[in-house]
């Protein structure tokens, strides 16, 4: 009997992706090995890794212990909040500067093109540059400006990209990370998040440097008793006992609660136009979007939704 060519479709959702590393871990655990890959935003970023030859224990070992508020190089806020040059060096690194040619898994990665409104598919060239590309979140990462293009996130049209793999594979595990929207902000608990507060800090530093040093350049010279204003610890500590807006971390959060809506149904639309074999729905209600501190709860919520589908998988691959 001919084996079946498998294919793994990661979707995106930010901090809800590291539960990807617990999907391939039970997969592994079990044979069942992955033949090719497609991935947008986060899941480009696990897609790439795995493709380059880490398994699940190096993504754990890797992802799970970076820091990655150090990896969110902020800007002044023109066409995004983060420039990511960090995070694309970071990611070059980890892949040794390979192309797509040279990975041992194929791999297709999605992002959008804003100009033409399309789906642009990478599967050649150089991997870090088109995984920068996919995790192109407007609003809050910078888009990427290539061959003419303005690229974005592949989820703004394809939030799980199944039918990249139809072609290539026989059959198809998706990993879905979004949340049903009724439920996931109303049922999240209200925690104190030390990675968001962190998150929120460096932000708001980063701003005002920017501030600082624009007054500099232009020889606008401040009185001393009001330099103290425009100190970053000043403000910050002014914003949390006032309880300002901007102490939620506004910015981020309504950008991404737009996003999260129109990629949950884009995702719920395309996953039934391009269905897969298997769907894999990590339960991560106890999590925020931007909790990569809480890499571990993610994993094991991918290892625990697989295993229940190990038996199906088993059952399709020997048909």
């Amino acid at each position: 009997m001919k084996k079946k060519k498998i294919g793994l479709a990661i979707g995106g959702g930010a901090a809800y992706g590291l539960s990807a590393i617990g999907v391939l871990k039970a997969l592994e655990e079990n044979c069942i090995p992955i033949d090719v890959i497609s991935g947008t935003s986060i899941g480009a970023v696990i897609g790439a890794l795995y493709a380059s030859g880490m398994k699940s224990f190096n993504l754990e070992d890797e992802l799970l212990g970076t820091e990655w508020k150090e990896l969110l190089d902020f800007v002044l806020p023109q066409k995004g909040l983060v420039s990511g040059k960090k995070i694309e060096n970071y990611l070059r690194g980890l892949l040794q500067n390979k192309t797509f040619e040279e990975l041992k898994i194929p791999l297709y990665i999605t992002a959008v093109d804003i100009k033409q409104g399309q789906q642009i598919i990478f599967n050649k060239g150089d991997v870090a540059s088109a995984v920068r590309a996919s995790i192109s979140i407007p609003g809050i990462f910078t888009p990427v400006e290539m061959d003419g293009m303005t690229l974005v996130d592949g989820g703004v049209l394809d939030p799980v990209p199944t039918d990249v793999l139809k072609e290539h594979s026989d059959m198809i595990i998706a990993i879905d990370f979004e949340k049903e929207i009724k439920s996931s902000y109303a049922s999240a608990k209200k925690e104190k998040s030390e990675f968001l507060e962190g998150l929120q800090k460096e932000f708001l530093e980063n701003e005002i440097k920017y501030i600082q040093d624009y007054l500099k350049q232009g020889k606008i010279r401040i009185p001393i008793p009001f330099r103290w204003f425009l100190s970053p610890n000043y403000i910050y500590k002014t914003i949390k006992k006032q309880s300002l807006p901007i102490s939620s971390f506004q910015i981020f959060d309504i950008t991404k609660k737009s996003y999260h809506l129109m990629a949950s149904e884009m995702a719920k639309l395309k996953l039934q136009n391009n269905k897969p074999d298997i769907l894999i729905k990590p339960d991560l209600s106890k999590m925020n979007w931007l909790e990569f501190d809480k890499g571990d709860y993610a994993m094991k919520q991918g290892e625990l939704a697989t295993k229940e589908k190990i038996s199906e998988i088993k059952k399709i691959m020997k048909r």
